[in-house]
């Protein structure tokens, strides 16, 4: 128990033959495309979102958890599910910090 895969048989090779190529190019007339990937604005309006929106349904969960009968373990199970999901410290204060 507690294991996957192929257990009995050969172990998986794992070494791969990569060809890494340079490809070069030149600069000439025309338009250019480009895309960010990322930015710091948008990692902060994410972190934002994120807080209002674990905010909003922790408040609902303990809304459900105080007027329903919940057996015991279900109530435990759901209060450390908000609490593994919960926004760090960190996370919080980046936020605000940004506002």
């Amino acid at each position: 128990m507690g294991e996957s895969g192929n257990i009995d048989g050969d172990a998986t090779n794992l070494a791969a033959n990569v060809n890494k190529e340079q490809v070069t190019g030149q600069a000439g007339e025309g338009e250019s495309e480009f895309e960010t990937s990322s930015s710091s604005e948008g990692r902060q309006e994410a972190q934002r979102g994120y807080q209002e929106v674990y905010q909003k349904y922790k408040m609902m969960s303990d809304a459900v958890l105080e007027s329903e009968s919940i057996p015991l373990g279900h109530r435990q199970t759901i209060r450390k599910y908000f609490e593994s999901i919960r926004p760090q410290p960190a996370e919080e204060a980046a936020a605000k910090k940004s506002e």
